[in-house]
């Protein structure tokens, strides 16, 4: 194979290059840029907003976080759920994913003023306006591959609490000292959300610890060493 170097966005990544034979020597870890979450929005929009971005499929795990959200509402738990969603190509040529699509909507229309789900392209203002209205921003994605979350290091930088599966994608990126990890279930996305809400030392110590990493990240900083490689 002919190479000088390799890119990967995070050490899980390279393990699993040395694990195929590939020399570690050969092999650099790049992380995510971030972005820089300096827009102009300050507060919180009324209630306490969960703020979902990703695509609608059922890898996704949005069914599961509108059931948390309807049991803490059950529970007079005063949340509402923002969901800025993007449908992929293929949902358009697979029927069980315009089904899921279909069961998305319908379920978060029960909720009512509850749940507000707008489909299509989002700028990146517009996603890191909605982030600093939010309260918390869940990832529950239920896809196992070993990759670097886009949506992750686009609010990283936001100062708020995340929660995110237990899946590679985010373990790869993140420490418990800078998010919640969970398995994508109703009952236990209800608890953690439940618990960053009554526990503000918790929310805190989560959404420093993530904007401190997300300061090493930012896109500067990342094309530098992508600079240092490509020099070699």
């Amino acid at each position: 194979m002919l190479y000088d170097a390799i890119v990967v966005l995070n050490p899980l990544q390279k393990e699993v290059l040395e694990a195929y034979g590939v020399r570690p020597a050969k092999i650099n870890v790049i992380p995510h840029g971030v972005e820089k979450c300096d827009v102009g929005v300050d507060g919180f929009s009324e209630g306490r907003q969960i703020l979902f971005h990703g695509f609608v499929r059922p890898s996704k795990g949005l069914l599961e976080l509108i059931d948390a959200v309807k049991h803490l509402a059950e529970n007079n738990v005063d949340v509402k759920l923002k969901i800025l969603g993007s449908v992929a190509h293929q949902t358009f040529e697979r029927v069980d994913e315009k089904r899921y699509v279909m069961e998305v909507t319908k379920r978060c229309e029960e909720l009512k003023e509850r749940c507000i789900m707008k489909l299509g392209f989002h700028t990146t203002e517009e996603l890191l306006k909605e982030a600093k209205r939010s309260y918390i921003i869940v990832l529950p994605y239920k896809d196992r591959f070993i990759e670097s979350s886009g949506v992750l290091h686009t609010f990283m930088d936001c100062g708020k609490a995340v929660i995110v599966s237990a899946t590679p994608r985010f373990l790869a990126d993140l420490s418990p000292s800078e998010a919640l990890f969970v398995n994508p279930t109703p009952e236990d996305l209800y608890k953690a959300i439940k618990s960053l809400i009554e526990n503000e030392e918790l929310y805190k110590l989560l959404a420093q610890g993530l904007k401190r990493k997300a300061s090493s990240r930012y896109w500067d900083i990342v094309a530098q060493e992508w600079f240092k490689v490509v020099m070699k």
